[in-house]
């Protein structure tokens, strides 16, 4: 009995470990040594210095405050946020309470937010009116749970591909829409998703078997990254055996359709 109890005791120890230690593992991380001093007096001195914008000294402490969160850099990202959006023509107070909310989702967010903006609101580039720009770039940074660097050079790949002759050939407002949306496919899975896209559109309209118009590559193409930046390979891999008669020697249509019933097992949920 006694080396019973022991055993049952040590059983309760150990499951009490393990409960604390998984508990322990969800704890989030911390860093210890933000210099929040110097970026609240470095992002207050900004807005002091913006007297155009004309900020009420308590709204300038409240601003620099919430900057403080982002850590080490904060009012740098603060900063330059602002000013790109002042130049592209934004209001005061939206490009203060943009950069804010950057600044505080760190320098990653910033970075990507800057590029995204500046490649949809580019004359040169897509050309988006300063909305748009806005709304494209916030959905890939600062609304988003993925990882926006991921997202901002997918953004930019899938543009180009999108606007150019030997690409898509679309107009640039369509192809700004578009490249957001399929860009915004890796949130989950913080996988780079444009140059699978790229591959299966053009395997889906130069294979001579295959064929297919534009519209319904694009569709497809789409359809397939947003399963997984490996549901491309599923599906290439399915669909030639279904068709191959020493496969399943399905017609080109009833191919294509089990090709990506099959693909869509591409994202399976992990084992508990």
């Amino acid at each position: 009995m006694r080396i019973l109890n022991h055993l049952l005791a040590s059983a309760c120890l150990l499951s009490a470990t393990a409960t604390i230690a998984a508990k322990n593992d969800k704890q989030p991380e911390f860093t210890f040594d933000c210099k929040a001093d110097r970026e609240f007096i470095t992002t207050y001195e900004y807005l002091k210095r913006k007297k155009e914008l004309g900020i009420k000294p308590e709204d300038m402490r409240k601003v620099a405050l919430a900057v403080t969160s982002g850590c080490t850099g904060a009012a740098s990202s603060f900063i330059e946020a602002t000013e790109l959006l002042l130049k592209a023509g934004l209001d005061g107070k939206t490009a203060i309470e943009q950069a804010r909310d950057l600044a505080v989702k760190g320098a990653d967010f910033a970075q990507a937010f800057n590029a995204i903006f500046r490649g949809a609101f580019a004359s040169e580039l897509l050309d988006m009116d300063i909305g748009s720009s806005l709304r494209i770039a916030r959905k890939l940074t600062t609304d988003f749970k993925g990882d926006p660097a991921v997202a901002s050079e997918d953004y930019a790949a899938l543009a180009k591909f999108c606007v150019e002759a030997k690409g898509l050939d679309l107009p640039k407002p369509q192809c700004a829409t578009m490249a957001a949306k399929i860009a915004g496919y890796s949130e989950e899975s913080k996988l780079p998703v444009a140059k699978t896209f790229i591959r299966a559109f053009d395997y889906l309209t130069r294979n001579k078997d295959m064929n297919l118009n534009t519209r319904d590559a694009i569709n497809l193409a789409e359809s397939l990254v947003e399963v997984s930046p490996e549901a491309f390979a599923t599906f290439k891999n399915t669909y030639e055996y279904a068709s191959d008669t020493g496969g399943l020697g399905l017609t080109r249509a009833d191919a294509i359709s089990f090709a990506k019933s099959v693909s869509i097992n591409t994202k399976q949920k992990k084992p508990m």
